[in-house]
């Protein structure tokens, strides 16, 4: 969306993003908007929103709790 660097000093766009409207678990009707993403640019936006389709599974059940650390690094 243009919101990170890919590079040290690139510029970031302060309007890209990402405004997630439901979580993981919630209970969304047919239609119900869960995320709003904004970019400055097409390209940016078309390949972002590809992505995301993508990555959202929408079922009957509730999805099992993920935990919210899954690796220390030391």
């Amino acid at each position: 969306l243009g919101a990170g660097r890919e590079i040290m000093g690139a510029a970031i766009d302060p309007t890209a993003g990402i405004i997630r409207l439901a979580r993981v678990g919630d209970r969304v009707k047919k239609g119900q908007p869960i995320a709003i993403l904004q970019s400055s640019t097409v390209s940016d936006f078309t390949n972002a929103s590809d992505v995301w389709q993508k990555s959202i599974n929408i079922t009957e059940s509730k999805p099992e709790p993920q935990p919210l650390v899954y690796e220390i690094i030391r």
